[in-house]
């Protein structure tokens, strides 16, 4: 649990070769159904309860609980307010070349899905070095920083948890790896395939097999990113909208609302 006051906002923060952090705060009970964790992820729940299934786990954090989840693979998510109508948490996500040269010291099986705990005293200070690491004002060497990112999993691996940084580098995945840079960007299956070095139907083929195809996957990509800075700025929608490739703010809260079941502004308190 935490405090309340003048520092309740939005934010996100990226530092390279060394991780991302978010600070996620949500107005209204929401189910997010198919959410895509694209990355070895760890959430402290500070304010409400969260739930995730999968169909085969399914898990009720409330707050002060820690979830880690495994990278690749989509969950149903429902964040529900607390009595002060908030639902609050963090979240870390570690660059890859940490997770690799961490990862290749372990023995132990990786994270299937998600595995819930009890965050110690220890284990939450371990964290709150690990966001003040990331966060540019804190200056620390690019070595000290990765460091503290590294000593995080190292109480993961105490608690019996290893993320597998290694993902199969199948069609839809290379796919999801190129628009990732540019979600923003016009993209054309023309162009996607080009880039990389196949014809547009066998593009078509590899993803139909995953049960998928080029504009769904584009758009749900989109949606997936556009819910997350939702939840984790405090930027107009208007923006959002222009930052995920939709030129028209209207047109996008219907894709949005289509994708989720709520209007965008909803994340935030607004009127659903």
């Amino acid at each position: 649990m935490h405090s309340r006051g003048a520092a309740d906002r939005r934010t996100i923060q990226t530092r390279p070769l060394v991780g991302t952090t978010a600070r996620i705060l949500q107005k209204c009970d929401l189910r997010f159904s198919r959410i895509r964790v694209e990355q070895p992820t760890l959430i402290q729940i500070r304010a409400g309860v969260k739930e995730i299934t999968d169909g085969n786990y399914s898990c009720r954090l409330v707050a002060g609980d820690v979830v880690a989840i495994a990278g690749g693979q989509s969950l149903d998510i429902t964040n529900h307010l607390d009595s002060h109508g908030t639902y609050e948490a963090r979240w870390l996500v570690w660059d890859g070349s940490i997770l690799a040269a961490f990862r290749a010291e372990q023995s132990a099986e990786p994270l299937a899905t998600a595995r819930k705990f009890p965050a110690s005293p220890p284990l939450i200070e371990a964290l709150d070095r690990a966001f003040d690491a990331v966060d540019g004002a804190s200056r620390l060497p690019d070595s000290i920083a990765r460091h503290r990112l590294v000593e995080m999993l190292v109480w993961l691996a105490e608690q019996g948890v290893c993320f597998d940084p290694v993902k199969k580098q199948t069609t839809e995945r290379r796919v999801r790896d190129l628009l990732a840079r540019r979600l923003g960007h016009d993209w054309t299956m023309t162009e996607v395939a080009e880039s990389l070095a196949m014809s547009e139907s066998s593009l078509r083929r590899h993803l139909a097999e995953t049960g998928t195809g080029f504009a769904e996957l584009l758009a749900d990509m989109r949606m997936s990113m556009a819910m997350r800075l939702l939840q984790s700025t405090d930027l107009p929608i208007g923006h959002i909208a222009a930052e995920v490739g939709y030129a028209s703010a209207s047109r996008f809260a219907i894709r949005f609302r289509a994708r989720f079941g709520f209007a965008p502004s909803a994340i935030r308190g607004h009127q659903r």
